[in-house]
């Protein structure tokens, strides 16, 4: 085990060397804004979140690995950033326990893989990610994981061209929510904690339903997307946290639908899964 971190931590410094020599990037991409994002999601911020029991080594190496990928992504390297967390998960992969971390850091690779392009490794990643997601307390958390996670594999199906096994994952997704709906309902008032993972849940069924009506834009079946927009409705309208935004979201759904419909009818069909 020790070999191990020390491998880890020769491997983040040489890259923080590079780094250092290299400076910040004058041209960090297209997609600067989504790589920022994702170190701010809770996936990143779980990575570096370490128990206070865990043996210094293996708190130094995770805390450096988090690090390193950070600066990465923030000089918007994500190739090199997703290199590099791949190589550590694969020395780490053995030596954390499953549960929460595993998930989280299957989670951010999946992203920084699926950023690329690379949508059949990442839906590994994720896959691996929902295994470990099962294993997560409270359950408001596991549910919140797990649509979150969800939603990342649906996508990767759209991107292949793998429309149904993306729909059957979008509904699997949503009814996790619903589920969970229903515990809340039948349980004592939620801690803070609860309270919060709720309401990142529900920010991340949103997010879902987009990207379920877009799918079924794909597919060819645009008269559905009404009954995705309804239920979406009914997600704004029964949230205290959302009903406020209800007219701004609704309009963001709505343009973001008709830009795609209009570069489909352009004969651009499957490459407007961007957002």
């Amino acid at each position: 085990m020790a070999e191990c971190y020390r491998r880890i931590m020769a491997m983040a410094m040489k890259v923080f060397k590079i780094i250092l020599r290299q400076g910040p990037s004058r041209s960090r991409g297209p997609h600067l804004a989504n790589h920022q994002l994702l170190m701010k999601t809770p996936a990143a911020r779980n990575f570096v979140t370490v128990p206070s029991r865990t043996p210094p080594k293996r708190k130094a190496g995770i805390l450096l690995t988090a690090g390193v990928v950070g600066s990465l992504l923030y000089m918007g390297d994500v190739d090199r950033a997703a290199k590099y967390h791949a190589e550590s998960y694969a020395i780490m992969k053995d030596l954390v326990p499953p549960g929460i971390q595993m998930a989280e850091m299957c989670r951010l690779l999946g992203g920084m893989t699926e950023e690329l392009g690379k949508y059949a490794a990442a839906l590994s990643y994720y896959r691996t990610a929902m295994k470990n997601a099962k294993l997560v307390t409270p359950i408001s958390r596991r549910c919140f994981v797990g649509v979150d996670i969800l939603d990342r594999i649906a996508e990767c199906y759209s991107h292949l061209g793998k429309f149904e096994d993306a729909e059957r994952t979008f509904n699997k997704a949503i009814k996790v929510y619903e589920k969970y709906q229903g515990h809340a309902s039948l349980s004592q008032p939620g801690r803070d904690n609860d309270r919060r993972n709720q309401a990142l849940m529900e920010i991340k069924v949103m997010h879902v339903y987009l990207h379920y009506a877009q799918t079924l834009n794909l597919m060819d079946r645009s008269s559905e997307v009404s009954l995705i927009r309804q239920r979406l409705v009914q997600l704004l309208q029964g949230s205290p946290m959302l009903r406020g935004e209800e007219t701004h979201v609704l309009d963001q759904f709505d343009d973001i639908l008709t830009r795609q419909r209009q570069l489909l009818g352009g004969g651009n069909k499957g490459s407007d899964k961007s957002v």
